[in-house]
């Protein structure tokens, strides 16, 4: 049996309505994401100001780690064990 016309409808708009709450949800998730990672930038370029050279070499070597790990092994385990070895070479 055929659906009724009007219930075809409302299942379109229903349709349409939720497609919508999703992309005004992920824009905002991407809005929050921004405000977060400049805070942390920001938070962290002003603890390296009190480093000496040793601790700054240390951090910059397991940042430098972790994104490679990040980038190769795509999990969490990948990225902190190139955080962890880059930063034992910095150090």
């Amino acid at each position: 049996t055929a659906a009724h016309p009007v219930h075809q409808n409302t299942r379109k708009t229903l349709r349409k309505r939720e497609a919508f709450i999703h992309i005004v949800d992920v824009d905002k998730i991407k809005q929050i994401g921004a405000a977060a990672l400049i805070a942390a930038l920001l938070g962290g370029l002003s603890a390296c100001d009190q480093m000496n050279t040793h601790q700054r070499d240390t951090a910059i070597g397991a940042g430098v780690g972790g994104l490679a790990g990040a980038a190769l092994g795509s999990n969490a385990l990948s990225t902190v064990g190139g955080a962890a070895a880059s930063g034992l070479i910095g150090n």
